[in-house]
């Protein structure tokens, strides 16, 4: 399953130009011919194989948010960057790569990071027909509306440029697939014309 985010119909709107030097942590210089595209997902959803997937397609690098967000460490995952310093380094790097992918999330990280993409795809579970399950008592399974799946959720209804919402159960073909006719799609012209053919 493929939907356009219904509440969207324009690309997001570039940030104003500036110099690298002067450039605030609430800012983004514009870049000609950019196009950068987030891939969101719960843990294990497969949204960095996606991203490596389309990468390959599109000629270009994938960046990761946990390289951010957390600090290296071994083992891996101990210690949080700052809001600030996380910010400051996923915006220096969207700025050395005009054209590239964003894999995890980067809801919460504030409105300079999270403004800066051209197109959001949301793998999202199942949703099911009768409501959302219920954790029962003394049960360990995860719930489809786990607390992350909403913030994401909520995070992806405020998107200001195309949103691609792809079910998670569907393999890495189709979802590359669905994803590139959405991208060739009549009304989203200005993302295919960034990409080499």
């Amino acid at each position: 399953m493929i939907s356009a985010n219904p509440n969207l119909s324009s690309s997001a709107e570039a940030p104003a130009p500036g110099s690298a030097q002067a450039r605030p942590e609430d800012s983004l210089p514009f870049a000609p011919n950019s196009c950068r595209i987030h891939i969101l997902g719960g843990r294990g959803s497969g949204a960095t194989l996606l991203g490596l997937a389309l990468a390959e397609e599109f000629h270009t690098n994938v960046l990761d948010t946990d390289n951010f967000f957390w600090c290296p460490t071994r083992p891996a995952f101990q210690i949080r960057r700052s809001p600030h310093s996380r910010r400051v380094q996923l915006l220096d790097a969207l700025q050395a790569n005009p054209r590239v992918i964003v894999c995890g999330s980067v809801a919460g990280w504030g409105q300079a990071v999270e403004s800066v993409f051209d197109l959001v795809i949301a793998l999202v579970p199942p949703r099911p027909i009768f409501g959302p399950i219920t954790r029962r008592p003394r049960s360990g399974a995860l719930r489809p509306d786990n607390r992350g799946q909403r913030r994401h959720d909520h995070w992806v209804t405020r998107c200001i440029c195309p949103v691609v919402q792809l079910e998670s159960t569907l393999d890495i073909g189709d979802r590359v697939n669905e994803t590139l006719r959405f991208i060739r799609h009549e009304d989203h012209r200005q993302l295919a014309g960034l990409f080499p053919s």
